[in-house]
Formats: structure tokens, sequence, C-alpha cells
């Protein structure tokens, strides 16, 4: 089966590693900050490099981002994944850029403030201006170091806007009815989706074999203390994971991790991609078995059941 077992709405519904957006600094519509007039040509070395920056993202540059970088910075990217380290950052935007290609991104300074004549503090939103993440904004806190007169980042923090938790599922409400999705040689999976607990939750059963066995649940919901869509999976043989959830235009994509029932830990990301209320695809990419790294898989196609309704 193309859709490995364990892996819940990890089978369909998604994210990646992807980013919204880069983390960085610098600026395309800049809010003007005073600081004192011993900072001032500090921040202004800080802003320029904001047009290198976005010039090394448009072309898709990785070693050109890594260099704005101290050798062992920290980058918690938006779906709160860590990297370490220079190398690790520029092999990020190295997968990023394989999987998406160049993308021009717009960067909004909000301030900049200096700690010590050492240490700058900018913060500030992003976006890509068009592409697989177009429109999507992402907020940054960047803490600089001056190190023999050059300015480079030391740690990125970049986290997703909150959307209103009222409104958190209404964008899945098409996903409400029963479907079934087409692996290689016709193999199938089956699943139903219906609300529950009010309208609070979605929830999602697979079925599998010819008598259509439940074989995996998964509920969807929202978490406010992150505020993003997140979602738990469990499997009949006692396995779990979890998901977060972050759209991308009429996509979703989902970071996932879940445990099997002998220890086995697995994670992966999962992009589920809308064509329109009776039809979608599915694929994975990034997928990890106890440390060992899975092939990518193509698209899957998903159809709406004949008679089913949202």
């Amino acid at each position: 089966m193309v859709i490995r077992k364990g892996s819940g709405l990890l089978s369909f519904v998604a994210t990646i590693l992807l980013i919204i957006a880069s983390p960085v600094t610098f600026a395309a519509s800049q809010t003007v900050i005073k600081t004192s007039i011993a900072h001032n040509s500090d921040e202004q070395i800080i802003r320029s490099q904001a047009g290198e920056y976005s010039k090394a993202f448009a072309a898709a540059d990785a070693k050109a981002i890594a260099d704005f970088w101290t050798p062992d910075a920290t980058f918690i990217d938006i779906i709160g994944k860590e990297h370490k380290g220079r190398s690790a950052i520029e092999q990020y935007f190295t997968n990023i850029f394989k999987l998406f290609g160049a993308q021009p991104l717009e960067l909004a300074v909000e301030s900049i403030s200096f700690p010590a004549d050492n240490i700058a503090i900018e913060q500030g939103n992003c976006r890509l201006a068009e592409g697989y993440s177009s429109g999507n904004m992402s907020r940054y806190t960047a803490i600089h170091v001056k190190n023999n007169g050059k300015w480079l980042m030391a740690s990125v923090t970049e986290t997703n806007y909150a959307s209103s938790s009222t409104d958190s599922l209404k964008d899945l409400d098409w996903l409400i009815g029963s479907w079934t999705a087409t692996g290689k040689n016709n193999t199938t999976v089956h699943f139903i989706t219906n609300w529950a607990a009010n309208g609070k939750f979605i929830r999602c059963v697979y079925l599998t074999g010819d008598n259509l066995t439940p074989d995996e649940m998964e509920v969807i919901g929202w978490n406010p203390r992150i505020g993003r869509v997140v979602s738990w999976i469990f499997d009949a043989t006692g396995g779990f994971g979890y998901g977060k959830w972050l759209r991308d235009g009429k996509s979703w994509i989902k970071n996932a991790n879940s445990v099997e029932v002998d220890g086995t830990v697995s994670s992966g990301i999962y992009i589920i991609k809308k064509i329109d209320d009776n039809h979608f695809t599915w694929r994975s990419i990034g997928r990890n078995l106890d440390g060992k790294t899975l092939v990518d898989t193509p698209e899957i196609p998903v159809t709406r059941d004949q008679g089913s309704s949202k």
C-alpha cells in the first residue's frame, strides 16, 4: 500500500517544512524605528542586508543564505523544528529550493533594538510574494551578533500568524464525507470524515480490507496555545501520532510524527492539494522511519464517494 499504516491523516492532510517563508530579516515595507545615534549605522547595515538576503532567496542560493548566519546559529522554523548550525540551515534551504524552486520573499522589519553594542534584536514579518505559499505570512524574531565588525544572525525563531479559533476548521469543511484513495495497482484506502463535539473537531476513520474494518482514527482540532490546526492519530494496533497543520492556498501541509506499538518512530511531511469539493491529491515527502529515510511518494488521487456530501 502506498499510504503507510500509522500515518493517519498523516496520510491525507499535511505539512512541510515548508515553510511558509524564510524567517528573515529585512525589508520590503519597512517600519522606521527610532534608535540611538550610536546605533544608527549598525541599524542601516542590518537593514541593508535585506536586499542581499532577498536576492539570495529569490535566486534559490542556499549557500549565500547560510552565510548570513553564525557558524553555530539556531533557526526554529515555522513548524517548530530546530536547525542547529550553519550547515544544517543551509541544508534546510537546499531542501526547500529543491522542492519548490526560487521564491520572491518580502520582509517587513517592525523594530530593531540594541540591548548591547554587539547584539541586535530584530522583529518583523515575512511572506512569499508568489508561488507555493503566496500570501501567507509569518512573524520572526532574529538575534544578530557583531563579530569582527560584521553582523550575523545567531538565532531566528519563526511563528505562524494565528487565525481565529472560530474559523480554524471552516476551511476544511469540504473534507466532510466519505472518500476513496487509489494507489499503485489500484489498491485503495477508504475513509470517512464527520464533525464531532459540536463542530469543534473533525473525526476521520480509515477503513481497510474487504469488510472495510476501522483501522485508524484521526481527530483534527485547534490548538490555541500555538494558533494552529493540529491532529491526533490513533492506530488499531496501539500506535499513535501527532501533527501540526499549515494552510498553503488550496493545499494543506502537515508535519507529523508517530510511534508504533513496538516503539518504532516515524515522521514525514504530508501534502493534500484540493482540486475541487470532490477531488484532491495526497503525497508525502521527507519521510523517516526509525532514522532511515524513505522515498517520497507520487501524488495519489482521492475522490469523494458517489452520493457522499459534506
